[in-house]
């Protein structure tokens, strides 16, 4: 099975709790941030762009996913 490269997408993140997180989430390179959203996984790893740090988000404590490029 051929396996397909993720990329990085930068976004904007805003959390269940009012706070907005600049960082980055990874794709596959076939695919939309959206399409990653819809997936079945409950969790998904975002890099924080401030402290580079990777962490993995909880898909329902994310409200709004703006991508900051031409990828998402």
């Amino acid at each position: 099975m051929a396996m397909i490269p993720k990329i990085t997408v930068d976004v904007e993140l805003t959390l269940y709790e009012g706070t907005t997180q600049m960082g980055q989430v990874f794709i596959n390179a076939n695919q939309r941030v959206l399409d990653m959203l819809n997936e079945p996984a409950p969790y998904f790893p975002f890099r924080v762009t401030q402290t580079g740090q990777i962490t993995l988000l909880n898909k329902s404590s994310v409200v709004a996913v703006r991508p900051l490029d031409q990828r998402g």
